[in-house]
């Protein structure tokens, strides 16, 4: 009995366990951290409350999640990935142009 205990008590510290982030803005890399599985969209809403002097919103990023550039439609992610580990997070002007 004790066992399963000891069991349940790890599963449910794994799940409030805080990940630290890296979200790089033009030239600026700052950190943020998360409990693991919150979700890509959800952290940088955290991020963009956090630092409200970024002026940031979705509207006007183009947002690199690991190298892979994730579109941003009508206020939301075309991708919402769930944050496992640490990741690096790019967020930049939107790219325009090209075909």
């Amino acid at each position: 009995m004790a066992e399963k205990e000891k069991e349940k008590d790890k599963s449910e510290s794994e799940g409030k366990k805080q990940i630290t982030h890296k979200i790089t803005v033009m030239n600026d890399t700052l950190e943020v951290t998360a409990p693991k599985g919150t979700s890509l969209q959800d952290l940088l809403k955290q991020f963009f409350e956090e630092h409200p002097d970024k002026n940031l919103s979705f509207a006007d990023l183009t947002i690199v999640y690991n190298g892979i550039p994730i579109e941003v439609r009508n206020g939301h992610l075309t991708q919402n990935p769930i944050l496992l580990e640490g990741s690096i997070i790019g967020l930049f002007g939107r790219f325009k142009g090209g075909n």
